[in-house]
């Protein structure tokens, strides 16, 4: 399912000849570097998840008196990539790596993504980072930037690291009291975020579990950890700080920017979420503010995750630009993407602007090129990162449909999240999984939707179904090549 999904969207998993080549005579260890800012007597960690090699971002913090000092050291990739070399030119066409269940598709040969670039445990690595220090509420009093080289003391996981926070694991010796102190300021850091207008969205993924063999074992809910939260914090900060010190440099700079919403389909929003919420309908202003509360009001409810997603569907989408409009979903005036040059192009784009005025990047003539990209680079990285989340999101519905298919003749509670002309759309509730009831199958009565698309009407009884209503489905019949799963509606409440 995977590989054929790879070729509809165009990824490679092979990379050219001339690629592999300039990677092969990469050096195999870190060599001395006097220019650098040796950090390795430091107690990096990198926190990731369970399957993760390619660790972009390592992870330091320290009190200081009542405030703190976050050090954020992400992997030099430009140090090893040269503009317009075999692997930049590659890096700059696949625009990202691609991430399925079974498999990873790099934006870098694994040399580079899982070795040499990777800030793995006990090993020398080549960083650019990002030093803060921060008062006791999170404002950044002041901030440097510089290369620098790290040695990882420890690969945490997400839940080893929510384990330990919880009392219920042990961290080596030095390890636990910098842990305990990040989650203090990724606590100031998410308060201040939300309290400035930054909407705290809970979108949790789906999580496919595939044995060593191959074979398809189960389809969960991620779960959404405070450790997460940590690393989320922090990433954001240091594009922040990045983005104000560049645009403060007057430099062009590819911005990561988030266009304010369309009136008219944020009232939509509110006239779709009512219906799941009357609350929802007090809402008489369309700013940040209002659209917190409903994410604050539905929070913990069935159809929490449907309204989350409807709502950021009224919304542009972000995507890269050089010039800069600031972030809607997150309520920044400037922001770039500088932490994950592993697996984002753009990232890469930022490290050689930023290493250009730190004077250790490109020479003048390789930057001028650089900067004279920048607009169609923000055109062709946008299509790329949409094209590999539709490309991801494909292969997980179609491995939900084979997940399902050996379900068929099994019901479920659910609850409809959508009304189409051609039938409705249930989600039920023992597996993040969604399904079509086609309008010609549901029984008793010729049902025709309303014009808004809310709800159903039977032509002969009048019976009603309504978004948001809880129903029974049994799986009918699912198509894993086109990631098709359809139910039968068995039961309706109300």
């Amino acid at each position: 399912l995977t590989l054929s999904t790879l070729c509809v969207y165009g990824f490679d998993r092979d990379f050219p000849d001339d690629a592999l080549a300039q990677a092969e005579k990469l050096p195999r260890k870190v060599l001395r570097d006097r220019k650098r800012v040796d950090l390795t007597g430091l107690p990096f960690v990198t926190i990731d998840g369970e399957n993760a090699r390619d660790f972009d971002d390592a992870i330091c913090v320290f009190r200081e008196g009542r405030g703190f000092r976050l050090l954020v050291s992400i992997a030099d990739v430009s140090a090893y990539v040269p503009w317009d070399s075999p692997l930049d030119l590659e890096a700059r066409r696949r625009g990202t790596s691609v991430y399925f269940p079974d498999r990873v598709v790099p934006m870098f040969p694994e040399r580079l993504s899982n070795d040499l670039c990777s800030l793995r445990e006990g090993v020398n690595r080549l960083t650019v980072t990002v030093d803060a220090h921060l008062d006791e509420r999170g404002e950044v009093k002041k901030v440097s930037f510089y290369p620098s080289v790290i040695r990882s003391r420890k690969r945490l996981t997400y839940r080893q690291v929510q384990e330990f926070l919880d009392g219920k694991g042990k961290m080596p010796r030095g390890l636990g009291r910098m842990l305990r102190h990040a989650e203090e300021l990724a606590v100031i850091l998410n308060e201040k975020r939300v309290r400035e207008g930054s909407l705290d969205f809970d979108l949790p993924e789906s999580e496919i579990k595939i044995s060593l063999s191959g074979r398809l074992e189960s389809i969960l809910t991620e779960e959404r950890l405070f450790s997460h939260r940590i690393i989320e914090e922090f990433m954001l900060l240091a594009n922040v700080c990045v983005a104000r010190e560049l645009e403060r440099r007057g430099v062009p700079l590819l911005f990561r920017i988030h266009e304010q919403p369309d009136p008219l389909k944020l009232k939509e929003f509110i006239t779709f979420a009512s219906l799941f919420d009357p609350a929802v309908k007090r809402v008489r202003s369309l700013d940040r503010e209002s659209l917190q509360w409903i994410l604050d009001l539905i929070r913990g409810k069935d159809y929490e995750k449907i309204l989350n997603l409807v709502m950021l569907r009224s919304f542009k989408l972000a995507r890269y630009s050089p010039i800069n409009v600031g972030h809607f979903g997150l309520a920044f005036d400037t922001y770039t993407h500088f932490t994950s040059p592993i697996r984002r192009y753009p990232d890469l784009v930022v490290h050689r602007i930023l290493k250009h005025l730190l004077g250790a990047g490109e020479d003048e003539e390789v930057m001028r090129d650089v900067f004279e990209s920048l607009d169609s680079l923000a055109e062709v990285l946008s299509e790329r990162e949409r094209t590999a989340e539709q490309a991801e999101r494909d292969v997980v519905d179609k491995l939900k449909a084979l997940f399902m298919k050996e379900r068929i003749g099994e019901e479920f509670q659910g609850i409809v999240t959508s009304i189409q002309p051609f039938g409705l759309f249930v989600k039920i509730r023992d597996y993040p999984v969604e399904g079509l009831v086609p309008l010609w199958t549901l029984p008793g009565d010729s049902y025709v939707p309303d014009r808004e698309g809310y709800s159903l009407r039977g032509a002969y009884t009048g019976d009603t179904i309504t978004l948001g209503q809880s129903v029974k489905v049994r799986v009918e019949n699912c198509d894993p090549s086109k990631g098709r799963i359809d139910f039968l509606l068995v039961e309706k409440e109300g």
